[in-house]
Order: structure tokens, then sequence, then C-alpha cells
């Protein structure tokens, strides 16, 4: 019954996605869009120079001509990777999280979460690296989190205290903050046992050592 409702969650959830972020696709590019298809403009020498002066990957835009884009390529394709990869997000992480915890309704707030996010659908139909950065960031935030165990990942206050201060919260601070927070909160509803890998304790304690390192 779960296999069931995890492709029906991922159907479900990727079509929702997909009709928020399509009626966008298809809008006058930008300014920081049009700089896109400059870099795609030059030749495979010139990418790296011309993704600097945007300060911008170079490997996103040699991505793209990989892909055949150029600058002559209408906006709404040169945006299509962007929102290929959020998709990816949006049905992906959840199905790794269920994989992880063994609980549809994590998986189930966490793709309604990704599928509503502000800033997902905006990288989502954008022409610029943030919609593939996000994905290939939170995707192996996935991966490293099946292969800990979380009670591993409490920090103590001796590290704490020497994390930089000041400095903005990176994506993967984020990420696993979220992962720590729906496991947490799916744990308690369920009133959570011994038998999951997961330790909710351990994950709150984690959360705390976010906070006070960043």
């Amino acid at each position: 019954m779960r296999p069931f409702l995890m492709i029906l969650l991922s159907v479900v959830g990727g079509w929702l996605a997909y009709q928020l972020r399509v009626v966008h696709l298809f809008e006058p590019e930008w300014l920081d869009e049009r700089h896109t298809a400059w870099v795609l403009s030059g030749g495979w020498g010139s990418i790296w120079e011309r993704a600097a002066l945007g300060n911008q990957p170079a490997l996103y835009f040699a991505g793209l001509k990989l892909l055949g884009l150029s600058d002559v390529s209408p906006g709404w394709l040169l945006r299509l990777p962007s929102l290929l990869a959020n998709l990816l997000l949006v049905v992906g992480l959840p199905c790794g999280l269920y994989l992880w915890t063994r609980r549809v309704s994590a998986a189930l707030v966490s793709c309604a979460m990704l599928a509503v996010q502000s800033d997902l659908l905006y990288y989502a139909t954008e022409a610029r690296v943030y919609g593939v950065l996000t994905t290939v960031a939170l995707l192996q935030i996935l991966v490293v989190a099946a292969r800990l165990d979380w009670r591993d990942w409490a920090m103590p206050a001796a590290r704490r205290s020497r994390c930089p201060r000041g400095e903005h919260r990176s994506i993967g601070d984020v990420g696993l903050a979220a992962f720590h927070g729906l496991v947490v909160v799916d744990r308690r509803g369920a009133g959570g046992t011994d038998a999951s890998p997961v330790r909710s304790s351990s994950a709150a304690r984690h959360m705390v050592a976010i906070d006070g390192g960043a």
C-alpha cells in the first residue's frame, strides 16, 4: 500500500509543481537571463571568462552548450533545464525521504513544501544556475543523510563556539534543518519508536547546533 501511495504522491506532487511553474515559463527574459544568452553566444573558450563576469559558475553554461542551447534559443528553452531540475527535486527528495524514514507523512509534507516554496518557484522558471544548483545541493544532502547515523551529528558546544559568525546559512544548513524538522514532527505525530534508524532527540540536538553555529 505504501509504495502505491508514494507513486500517487509523486505523480500528484509533480503535476502540481509543474502547473505552478509552467505559467511563468514563457514570460519575457529579464536582464540576468540575457547574461546567460550572452555567455552562450561565445565559443567554448570564452565561457569561463564570461561566466565570471556575471559571478556565475562556468560548468552550468558548459552544460547548456552540451545540450545544444545557444543565444538564439527561445527563452522558454533556456529555462527548461531549470524547470526539469526543479521538478526532479520536488519528486525525488520526498521519495528519498520516504526511503530513509519509511514514513509517507514525512514525504507528503516535504513534497508540499517544495511544490509551493516561493524561491524554488522562481528558480524553476529562470535561465540561471540556481534551479540546478539547489537541486544538486539538496539531493547531495539526501545521499549523505541516508548513509549517516544522526546520533553522531550532535555538535559539541566547544566545536560550535568555533563556527564563524556573521556568515549566511548555506543551502545545506537549511536543507538539514528541514530534514530534521520533518523527521521530528513525523515521529512525534506517530509516537516514534526505537525501531526507526532516525532518532528524534539527535535531530533536535543538531537543529540547535545549526542555529548556534550560524
